[in-house]
C-alpha cells in the first residue's frame, strides 16, 4: 500500500495487490488450522510470551501495522462497502502520520 499509492498507475492497481494480499493471507489461515488441529504442539504462543512484547505494542501504532489492520477489517466486511470504508481510513492514517 505505501508503495503504490504514490503513482496513478499504482493506485489503480492497488485494489488487486490488496485483494491477492487477504486470499493469500486467508490461505495461509485455513492451512495454519489445519495444521493445528493435527498437531496441537505448533501452536504459535501468545503474544504476551514473547520478550519482546513491549516494542511489538509500539508496532502496533505505527502506519504499515494500521493500514494492514484497516485492510483485514475492510475484506472482511466487503459486502458492507468495507473497501469503500479502506480508502478514509488510509487517508485517516495518513494524516495521523504527518502529525
Amino acid at each position: 500500500m505505501i508503495e503504490n499509492h504514490t503513482t496513478i498507475f499504482g493506485k489503480i492497481k492497488l485494489p488487486f495487490i490488496l485483494l491477492a494480499i487477504a486470499l493469500k493471507h486467508r490461505r495461509q489461515k485455513i492451512e495454519y488450522r489445519k495444521i493445528i488441529q493435527t498437531k496441537p504442539n505448533l501452536k504459535v504462543p501468545p503474544i504476551e510470551h514473547y520478550e519482546d512484547y513491549k516494542s511489538a505494542l509500539a508496532e502496533k501504532q505505527s502506519a504499515p501495522y494500521r493500514l494492514g489492520q484497516a485492510l483485514i477489517k475492510a475484506t472482511k466486511t466487503w459486502y458492507k462497502g468495507g473497501l469503500i470504508k479502506l480508502y478514509f481510513e488510509i487517508n485517516e492514517i495518513k494524516r495521523d502520520k504527518k502529525r
